[in-house]
């Protein structure tokens, strides 16, 4: 089973490459013979179905497809994958509706914010409305907060819950929202106070991108800047792979953004980043996972990793494979109330053990973290 298993990974691992970077060769290996209903389930718990879906498409034309004689799905597959890809249409154009609304509202309100996550990374897929939505995240500028949540609470949104010192989430429109003060706790006061600063800095003067929503239509939404942008997917992806469970989706929409980014990113200001937030070799780790795993092209960015970086992106795929997005592969689920907020901690401990050469003083310190913030 655990051989099929990680064939199946490596498998699709080739059509997902395929699709974001649209090289054959690395379709070299595919046998004639895929299994493509597993494939589609593990597209699922890594929550790339609509990717794989597109690859498999684009595959159907592909010359090499067809000089290999790789066999395809069947026509009642074909039908409900087809199914799949008109409801995640449907649900990233109504997130993006829903969001256009909400941002005139912010602006009238005098609410400062950016959109982080999700849509903002989703524009840089191969075919944004295919991305998997969750919900949409919003970093207000703290002293904007309570303007806010009085202006959902007020739309008659319904409170959902609290992540302790990082946000609330709200329920409006059959879309969760989520109302960031903060976008992560660190272990360290220190990095706390830089990395808040450089994003409420950013909340003044934010940038804007661009989001289409099929028929021509646009919308300009405030986001970060590059640089701080690709620094907080970094630490996002890192705290999945530790403490929550992590998918090739949030690999992909580091990747993806890295690529979309980096040439326009001012690179002493995300190197000062990466370098203040201790971060230099979670960073290397990751970029070596996502030319390990995704097959991105590095344009000569770096030449060699080393031996630990290796190691730790070899942890981090295996991880990857057993966990799923969000651990949903693991059958693990968070008790309710002060017992299920000890267990998730504990477990949280147990799995930082293999990364601490990750990301070593913050990972050293996350108990502390944990037993203050109770206290």
């Amino acid at each position: 089973m655990q051989s099929n298993l990680m064939t199946d990974w490596e498998q699709l691992k080739a059509i997902v490459a395929f699709s974001l970077w649209g090289e054959e060769d690395v379709l070299d290996f595919l046998p004639t013979q895929l299994r493509w209903k597993k494939l589609y389930m593990l597209s699922e718990s890594q929550t790339i179905q609509g990717l794989f879906i597109d690859a498999v498409n684009q595959l159907t034309h592909s010359p090499t497809m067809n000089e290999k004689s790789i066999s395809i799905p069947d026509e009642d597959t074909v039908m409900d994958w087809h199914e799949t890809l008109i409801k995640l249409q449907r649900r990233n154009t109504m997130m993006i509706k829903a969001l256009k609304k909400m941002s005139k509202l912010f602006v009238d309100a005098n609410i400062r914010y950016v959109v982080v996550k999700g849509q903002i990374c989703a524009a840089r897929w191969p075919q944004p409305l295919h991305r998997t939505p969750g919900d949409i995240d919003l970093m207000i500028l703290p002293e904007d907060y309570d303007k806010a949540k009085r202006l959902f609470e007020e739309m008659g949104a319904k409170y959902i819950d609290g992540a302790e010192f990082k946000h609330i989430t709200y329920e409006l429109g059959d879309i969760l929202w989520e109302l960031h003060f903060t976008l992560h706790r660190f272990s360290q006061k220190k990095l706390q106070i830089k990395f808040d600063e450089w994003v409420n800095q950013s909340l003044m003067s934010p940038n804007f991108l661009t989001l289409n929503y099929g028929e021509g239509k646009t919308i300009d939404i405030a986001v970060m800047p590059p640089e701080l942008e690709l620094a907080y997917l970094l630490i996002h992806f890192v705290h999945h792979v530790v403490h929550e469970g992590c998918g090739m989706r949030q690999l992909i929409d580091f990747a993806v953004t890295f690529h979309s980014n980096f040439s326009n990113c001012n690179r002493k200001l995300f190197f000062q980043y990466i370098s203040e937030l201790q971060l230099t070799r979670a960073f290397r780790t990751v970029l070596r996972l996502c030319k390990k795993v995704l097959k991105m092209p590095l344009n000569g960015f770096t030449d060699s990793f080393s031996t630990l970086e290796n190691k730790l992106a070899e942890k981090i795929e295996l991880r990857m494979v057993t966990d799923g997005n969000f651990g949903q592969t693991t059958d693990w689920h968070k008790p309710n109330g002060l017992w299920g907020s000890f267990m998730y901690n504990l477990r949280s401990l147990r799995r930082e053990l293999a990364f601490i050469p990750l990301w070593p003083k913050e990972e050293l310190l996350f108990p502390w973290e944990v037993i203050s913030r109770k206290f």
